[in-house]
């Protein structure tokens, strides 16, 4: 299993390679905290203008966005390990440093959560009590288990604990490796990266229905994405209806923009 030394960038008489490529990363890190910076004054700007359901839909996308660069750098880091050979030998350093912002994005994550945990109605609609009550019987007891605050909340911690356990392991391991040049720690890291995988598809699958495909402002996606699945013949629509995303929604009394209206329209029955 391919490895790469671990090298401190600022050593040496501040002359030469090392010391150039350390002030190219400070000056990355420096335009890096001013972009930051200007997208938080943007955010906020956009909330004062726009009100507080704007700023969690885009709050969350974007958070989406980035999370999915930390996950998919840890898929392909358990690719490497698991396949081995020296293809991820440039890229391994990269991706160990994409894998451990994991922590971070799992604290970013709080404003989402406490959104959920204080039951406001800007993202997911299932947080309306008259959601809740049009969904009575034991027929949906699970469903609203599932479409909880105390279920979302366990469900994220779950997520980012197994998450970050397997970015912490890999890059320990692949310190130790570097340290000792074990081929046990390359033959450990192969064996937990088959099933780190198995559990990275499910894990990442999950959040990708609860985060985004449940919230509110998803029905103005599937309206689109039901029609086209009524030209095809496919089922996408019925997962739409009985995932409950626009069942409720605000465009379901304009049969112009609601995937429901158009769909019942087409003489489609769903059930549950």
């Amino acid at each position: 299993m391919s490895s790469i030394p671990a090298t401190n960038l600022r050593t040496g008489d501040g002359h030469g390679p090392a010391a150039d490529v350390a002030d190219v990363l400070d000056r990355i890190r420096r335009i890096a905290l001013l972009a930051g910076g200007a997208g938080i004054v943007l955010l906020l700007l956009g909330t004062l203008f726009h009100g507080v359901g704007a700023f969690f839909e885009v709050y969350l996308y974007a958070y989406v966005f980035w999370v999915g660069l930390a996950l998919g750098s840890l898929a392909l880091l358990m690719l490497q390990h698991l396949v081995g050979g020296g293809w991820g030998a440039v890229i391994q350093r990269p991706l160990e440093a994409a894998s451990r912002m994991l922590p971070l994005l799992a604290l970013l994550f709080v404003p989402v959560a406490a959104h959920v945990w204080m039951g406001r109605v800007y993202l997911y609609e299932w947080l309306d009590p008259a959601w809740r009550s049009a969904h009575p019987g034991h027929h949906f007891t699970f469903k609203l288990w599932y479409l909880s605050r105390a279920g979302f909340i366990l469900r994220a911690i779950i997520y980012f604990a197994l998450w970050i356990l397997m970015a912490a392991l890999l890059s320990a391991w692949s310190k130790r490796q570097d340290q000792s040049a074990d081929p046990l720690i390359a033959r450990l890291m192969q064996v937990v990266s088959g099933p780190g995988l198995v559990l990275y598809v499910v894990s990442v699958s999950l959040p990708v229905v609860g985060w985004v495909m449940l919230a509110s402002v998803w029905c103005l996606t599937a309206t689109i994405t039901s029609r086209n699945a009524l030209a095809s013949g496919d089922g996408i629509v019925k997962f739409f209806r009985s995932a409950s995303v626009c069942s409720t929604c605000p465009a379901a009394s304009n049969s112009a923009a609601c995937s429901v209206r158009s769909a019942s329209d087409a003489g489609v029955r769903f059930s549950g």
